[in-house]
């Protein structure tokens, strides 16, 4: 059963993991591509959301925001989005993957479009369920 504490600490290092992917992805002569600059436009939206959900668990008195399956659904989404975000930290630290058109296409082909998901489900998370 997961409770709203060990919630905010899995957005507190997800977060963390987000800020490293993008000075990972801001470092490095990558950062002229459009495709690098839409993914950290993307981390940075994801970024806000995520610190919004955050305050949204701790400030919140609805019923809704602290309910059983929301929590259980929030889980679920940061663990895949930590996923997503390890692989990029992978690809994109400093000694990591070393070719700039492998890394050119893969985050063209795959984590941009994950990332614009990420987002519009984050979005959706806050939203009150509807009956």
């Amino acid at each position: 059963m997961i409770d709203v504490p060990a919630i905010r600490c899995g957005l507190i290092k997800t977060v963390r993991s987000v800020r490293a992917v993008i000075r990972s992805l801001g470092s490095g002569r990558e950062t002229q591509d459009a495709f690098s600059q839409k993914a950290l436009l993307l981390l940075c939206d994801i970024l806000d959301v995520l610190y919004q959900i955050r305050e949204q668990l701790s400030w919140s008195n609805e019923k809704w925001v602290s309910g059983q399956l929301r929590l259980n659904a929030l889980d679920e989404l940061i663990s895949t989005f930590d996923s997503t975000i390890d692989g990029l930290d992978v690809i994109f630290q400093s000694g990591g993957v070393g070719s700039r058109p492998y890394k050119k296409a893969l985050l063209e082909r795959t984590f941009l479009a994950r990332l614009e998901l990420y987002k519009s489900v984050f979005v959706v998370a806050m939203q009150p369920e509807t009956q």
